[in-house]
């Protein structure tokens, strides 16, 4: 009787880690194909961004929700301002796949009182 229990004792922990070990794996590959996916659709918020630019489509005045509402959220945003004004700069940088070499490029847009006023890549 006691070396049944000593046999499900043990079987319990090894299923019981085999069983740890096989989720921690499925929430691992879970958290990568969640990763590629958001770089995926930056990188396409990216190059429609700059399409957009380069085909003299984008629009000043445009509100900042509508931007982040075309082209998502930026990478970074600095602030500054007064009483009178508020300016915003949102910039959005290009991923850049393994195989590409070069300087890390970057779209600055240009908010005044919450309105696209320029931008610069």
């Amino acid at each position: 009787m006691l070396m049944i229990s000593r046999f499900k004792f043990t079987a319990i922990i090894v299923l019981t880690t085999f069983l740890a070990i096989g989720c921690s794996l499925t929430e691992s590959q879970l958290e990568k194909d969640k990763l590629a996916a958001e770089i995926k659709i930056k990188k396409e918020n990216y190059a429609n961004l700059h399409q957009q630019i380069t085909s003299k489509k984008l629009q000043k005045a445009l509100s900042k929700e509508e931007i982040k509402a075309q082209f998502g959220e930026p990478d970074n945003v600095f602030r500054s301002g007064s009483s009178v004004s508020s300016m915003e700069i949102w910039a959005y940088e290009k991923i850049l796949d393994k195989k590409e070499i070069g300087d890390r490029e970057s779209i600055r847009l240009y908010f005044d009182n919450d309105k696209l006023i320029t931008w610069k890549f």
